[in-house]
């Protein structure tokens, strides 16, 4: 699973060949990003995935909060071929692959272009959530919205309330993966659910450096996680694991007097 790309915006990941746009130059940080997604594709060619799943803002969109003074191209569309250029990397020719929008539901144009760039890769694309049932194991894939600023656990909980009761009154299936993102930080929860069988429930890191808001909002604590989380289902197990970069310093991190 990968989410939280961000193309677009100076702190994600780059590939500047493939703009038209000669001003959009790869910063020190996407450089180190890019050399990060170049590490992650090598490792998935012996991985060889059977399954892609995109859980949401691949590209980083207007930029609203910011002005766009924190984009290196304004042009979504341009965005969305980057990313769709960085995501062909990935050796995904006998995979299946699914896909969600992800958070800025202001505009349809991001929307339409995360429909475009899953479609681009041969995959469906479900907007907000997607229910999977991988060898009898059901996920639940959607991107995200709510952060608590300290004790991600308790959120987390609270997702695995609610669909223990929307399965038990019948409105949805049983879940026993939840796959999250949004927050830029790797967790997996693990615990005892029905039977032999556990509930996990995964937020994915992201491949995105410390961006504007969370250094306005707290520059100690939201520092990202950047990475992809690896799923290994069959009938009989399942297992999560996650490869993890460090995360690239944005800005300096000492002033020397």
């Amino acid at each position: 699973m990968l989410s939280d790309m961000h193309v677009g915006s100076v702190f994600g990941c780059w590939h500047k060949s493939d703009t038209t746009d000669p001003s959009a130059s790869a910063n020190p940080v996407q450089q180190v990003l890019f050399r990060y997604w170049r590490n992650l594709c090598q490792f998935m060619r012996q991985w060889k995935p059977t399954l892609l799943l995109l859980n949401g803002d691949l590209i980083d969109g207007p930029n609203y909060r910011s002005g766009a003074r924190y984009l290196t191209v304004t042009d979504m569309k341009q965005q969305a071929e980057c990313a769709l250029a960085l995501l062909r990397m990935i050796p995904i020719r006998h995979a299946e692959v699914y896909g969600l929008a992800g958070g800025d539901y202001s505009s349809s144009e991001f929307v339409d272009l995360h429909q475009m760039i899953v479609e681009s890769l041969g995959g469906r694309f479900f907007d907000d959530q997607l229910f999977l049932d991988v060898q009898g194991h059901t996920m639940h894939m959607s991107h995200g919205g709510s952060t608590a600023f300290v004790y991600y656990e308790q959120v987390l909980a609270r997702e695995g309330m609610f669909a223990d009761q929307t399965s038990v009154a019948g409105k949805a299936p049983d879940v026993e993966i939840m796959l999250r993102a949004h927050w830029h930080k790797w967790i997996h929860i693990r615990r005892a659910w029905k039977g032999e069988s556990d509930r996990h429930t995964i937020v994915g890191p992201g491949f995105q450096g410390q961006d504007e808001q969370m250094s306005k909002r707290s520059p100690l604590r939201l520092v990202p996680d950047v990475g992809a989380v690896l799923l290994s289902v069959s009938r009989d197990q399942v297992l999560i694991d996650r490869i993890l970069y460090p995360t690239p310093l944005v800005r300096e991190s000492m002033v020397k007097l």
